[in-house]
């Protein structure tokens, strides 16, 4: 149909990046909440730090598998602007990591995955404004869909209490 630029690599890293979501979902629906919020041995600090070291092998891996080493040299002449954009969002990333096992001990699974998801609706609609991207009526109408949707269910679990 409407893809106008099929790439097979492209819809392939696409299923890989869907399935690790989800399975990560389950993860910290699952298990964050249960060594957090049920068990009390681990704290939501503990669970990032842990999060993150796993996370290094498959960086390293990932890092020479697409000769990465290079990355280095092309990053010396950077201007100090530039090179501290790079550090800012790597630090950046790193408070995400920290934030979403809190969230995840504070709130419900459910409740972290809806507003995790509304603020990435809302981020491609405020790039979309800043940077002047062109989005198609059906992909407006998902990303509506999705706030929507968000906001209705914090609507309804207000009700509730």
């Amino acid at each position: 149909g409407q893809d106008i630029n099929f790439h097979l690599v492209g819809y392939l890293w696409l299923t890989g990046n869907s399935v690790a979501t989800i399975a990560n979902t389950f993860w910290n629906k699952v298990y964050i909440t249960k060594y957090t919020k049920e068990l009390k041995i681990q704290t939501s600090y503990g669970v990032s730090l842990i999060q993150q070291i796993e996370t290094l092998p498959i960086v390293f891996v990932l890092a020479a598998a697409n000769n990465e080493g290079g990355a280095y040299i092309a990053y010396q002449p950077l201007d100090m602007a530039a090179k501290l954009t790079i550090l800012a969002t790597c630090a950046g990333g790193i408070l995400i990591g920290i934030a979403y096992p809190k969230c995840y001990s504070l709130l419900s699974g459910t409740s972290v995955i809806v507003a995790s998801t509304a603020n990435k609706a809302v981020s491609i609609l405020i790039g979309m404004y800043l940077f002047g991207t062109r989005l198609s009526g059906i992909q407006v109408l998902g990303l509506s869909i999705c706030v929507g949707g968000s906001l209705w269910y914090a609507v309804e679990g207000k009700k509730k209490r």
